[in-house]
């Protein structure tokens, strides 16, 4: 593959890679007498991060990568060079029985000067209107200087009225941002007592889905129990406040995993996310997920490196960029970036996971043997270091070694500590070349919906069997939701984006540098011309379904085509638009055959 340019973790210390228009926001410090307000102080920053992301045209830091260098000690210079920010808010709360005071400085991270500074002092029930206030304030002076503007609407911070239970919403994500069992069974607990005091709060609903949604995910708790509760969590928010963002790509996710991998909701969630914040290096994160789950490397490797540079020090971001180079197979690049993970946090269980199959698949055996030895048991890596280990006792010539790993992985799913096996058998038997039990497992984990089957597109254990007809009819209706679980986005010659739903296409006619689509919405054919040509659309659409049949024409095979003519000619007809699409004699009797079929 063609190798990345990425940066490395230096390039975010140069002044020069500080746009004006940026800005970091640190967690607010607790000076309160008790030092017990270290959630409001952080609530107060993520409130703000959360009403800055939403301009167009600023760069914000994400939460984790401002939060976690704060932690740090450093001098502001400092902070804006790893950054890679202009500018740097700080401040402080201090809560004082009923009142508080909130701080807070807008800081040149170039020089270290003050560019500004505010104080409030009012009755804790009005830290809504001071958090609003405080955002306005600080977007209407980036305004002046850089020609970015805040709209007042969409810095609306308010959720609730009670007080009592924006603090428990608070101290609840918390709690889920730490991303343990035991944090995202706390925040359970949080939510849940939230919901108790202030049953119609419709964001605590969505709060508690996603910490279902979590435990499913991860098989922190029985899937099927998991994700009942997350969609009864969803259901009760919607019913609350359907209009909210938050509660709508909540029940967008809810269907996406409940409903069995709804890919093209998906996509509808994280576009239109992304266009409500542009700036979130997380919903960048979900894109390039996107596009990983999709086959679309490059696509993929785009989108997480913006994410990366939003928030180059958030682990979920930095893990993701490792598993994207690794399904490029840029082992090298990964290596060095999963290392630099370890550095910060040697005891990050899922990088030294992924550092043991980076190592595998570079054909490095001896050194992944020790760092498959060396992962815990009883984690959540457990099952990838069995396979792991079968997989390189096999490339190294002992599969005898290999059966041992086999009966662990049947004994856990066995004791009903792992639910869904079939990933880590088909991983064992690739490696055995036993194609037909492998195949056999491919199957079974789609059908039961095994986490790690999401990116089988992508994985580069079972690359070669992308063009293996076998493969692509596994792969074909791996996604649910008929039409809606086919988008792509076609990337036009002038940089236009189009969403295109691949079951709606019928074909495409070449027209010079141009590219007629013809797609049939509502039993009605609609068409839509683009600039780009035929072979950048060929090379853009992954899809069995989807053929040239022509030097001029592509067609979707799965639409009701007559075939007309002869072994001297052929062409399509049919009763949806006039005219007729020719079959080139090249592709005649493949393109033919293959309609045949689909009309069987």
């Amino acid at each position: 593959p063609q190798d990345s340019t990425l940066p490395g973790r230096e390039a975010f210390r140069d002044d020069s890679s500080a746009p004006e228009n940026s800005i970091a926001v640190l967690p607010f410090r607790d000076l309160s007498p008790g030092r017990d307000q270290e959630y409001l102080g952080e609530g107060m920053s993520e409130e703000i991060i959360n009403n800055l992301v939403k301009i167009e045209g600023l760069k914000v830091t994400a939460r984790t990568s401002s939060f976690a260098v704060a932690r740090r000690e450093l001098d502001i210079r400092e902070i804006g060079k790893m950054l890679g920010v202009a500018h740097i808010l700080e401040g402080s709360v201090r809560k004082d029985n009923t009142r508080i005071r909130i701080t807070a400085q807008l800081v040149n991270a170039m020089d270290g000067f003050h560019e500004f500074s505010e104080s409030f002092t009012r009755e804790i029930q009005d830290i809504f209107m001071i958090q609003e206030e405080l955002s306005i304030r600080i977007v209407q002076m980036l305004k002046d200087k850089f020609d970015i503007g805040p709209d007042k609407d969409r810095l609306s911070t308010y959720r609730t009225d009670n007080l009592d239970a924006y603090d428990l919403y608070l101290k609840g994500q918390y709690e889920l941002n730490q991303g343990t069992h035991q944090s995202v069974q706390k925040a359970i607990q949080i939510f849940g007592e939230l919901i108790r005091m202030a049953p119609d709060y419709a964001l605590a609903h969505a709060a508690l889905s996603r910490c279902y949604l979590v435990q499913g995910v991860f098989e922190m708790e029985d899937k099927d129990v998991a994700y009942a509760r997350m969609e009864a969590a969803v259901n009760r928010a919607m019913e609350l406040d359907p209009e909210l963002a938050e509660i709508q790509a909540a029940k967008n996710l809810s269907e996406f995993w409940k409903s069995g991998w709804n890919l093209g909701k998906y996509y509808q969630i994280i576009t239109r996310a992304m266009a409500a914040n542009p700036g979130s290096a997380e919903l960048r994160m979900f894109y390039a997920m996107y596009h990983l789950i999709s086959g679309r490397t490059d696509e993929a490797l785009m989108e997480i490196q913006l994410a990366y540079r939003l928030d180059p020090l958030s682990m979920p971001i930095r893990l993701r960029l490792v598993r994207t180079l690794y399904c490029r197979g840029e082992f090298e690049k990964a290596l060095e970036y999963c290392n630099a993970i370890l550095e910060d946090n040697p005891g990050f269980i899922p990088a030294r996971g992924s550092k043991a199959w980076i190592l595998a698949l570079s054909g490095d055996y001896r050194q992944a043997l020790d760092e498959f030895q060396g992962l815990p048991e009883r984690t959540m890596v457990e099952d990838y270091k069995y396979s792991g280990l079968a997989y390189v006792h096999t490339r190294t010539g002992k599969p005898a070694m290999a059966y041992q790993y086999i009966e662990k992985i049947r004994e856990r799913t066995g004791k009903g500590e792992l639910k869904t096996p079939d990933y880590h058998f088909a991983v064992i038997y690739k490696a055995m070349n036993k194609e037909e039990d492998m195949f056999r497992h491919l199957e079974a984990g789609i059908k039961n919906r095994d986490f790690n089957l999401l990116f089988l597109k992508s994985d580069p254990l079972f690359k070669e069997y992308h063009s293996d007809p076998r493969f692509i009819r596994l792969v074909k209706h791996m996604f649910s939701g008929g039409q809606e679980g086919k988008f792509i986005v076609l990337q036009t010659d002038t940089h236009e984006q189009f969403e295109l739903n691949l079951s709606h296409l019928y074909y495409i006619a070449a027209e010079d540098n141009y590219s007629r689509i013809f797609l049939l919405e509502d039993k009605t054919l609609r068409e839509k011309l683009l600039r780009i040509t035929l072979k950048g659309i060929q090379q853009q659409i992954e899809d069995p379904d989807i053929v040239r049949c022509h030097r001029s024409y592509m067609i979707n095979l799965a639409m009701p085509f007559e075939i007309k003519g002869d072994a001297s000619g052929y062409f399509l007809t049919s009763k949806d638009f006039k005219g007729k699409i020719p079959i080139s004699r090249s592709r005649g009797k493949q393109v033919t055959a293959s309609l045949r079929e689909r009309q069987v």
